[in-house]
């Protein structure tokens, strides 16, 4: 099986521990966080194993889940591709075009993956809509709109960090900008 590691252990951290647990070939091997008692209960609750580092972790781990906040996701993923690991990095992947291109060669050079939890590719409902416009497309689109919102979101969730990296297009905003930029293209 692929020994999966996390770094993080906030809410999407949870689910991707409980989501794994469906995943044919796979195991939560482990979890790393800077608050070890976090970490410790989170292990608890997937019943898997805190590390005491990353580094620890990556000895043990086939393949890097990165679920914190986006200004360390490209820290964490050079360490984990340095390492030789794949990585599965939530979104953004990285706050800057710089800092992903860096992640890229990285990940080319020590030739293992690198992904960013980018999942509406993997919906059918998505597979079934860029097919249908494939064969029927609807003609010149000239605007867009879209919005999203996540309504229980405190005051202090890092969606509103800007200084970890958050912000509305960099956080849930992003699946409308994909959406978009899949089905019209890039604007020139």
């Amino acid at each position: 099986p692929i020994r999966w590691g996390i770094v993080g252990a906030g809410h999407i951290a949870h689910r991707f521990a409980q989501s794994l647990n469906f995943v044919p070939d796979s195991v939560l091997t482990g979890v790393w966080t800077r608050r070890a008692e976090q970490a410790q209960a989170f292990a608890r609750q997937h019943r898997t194993r805190a590390y005491p580092g990353l580094d620890d972790l990556l000895d043990d781990v086939d393949a890097l889940y990165v679920a914190t906040l986006p200004d360390s996701h490209a820290d964490y993923a050079m360490r984990a591709l340095s390492a030789r690991r794949a990585v599965l990095c939530e979104k953004p992947a990285a706050v800057s075009a710089k800092e992903l291109g860096a992640i890229l060669d990285a990940a080319k050079a020590a030739n293992v993956l690198f992904m960013e939890a980018m999942k509406p590719p993997f919906y059918p409902l998505f597979r079934r809509l860029t097919e249908h416009l494939a064969d029927d497309p609807i003609g010149d689109i000239g605007f867009v709109r879209a919005g999203c919102s996540i309504a229980d979101a405190p005051p202090d969730h890092p969606s509103f960090l800007l200084e970890h990296g958050g912000g509305a297009l960099l956080n849930i905003g992003i699946y409308e900008a994909f959406l978009a930029v899949r089905f019209l293209g890039r604007a020139i």
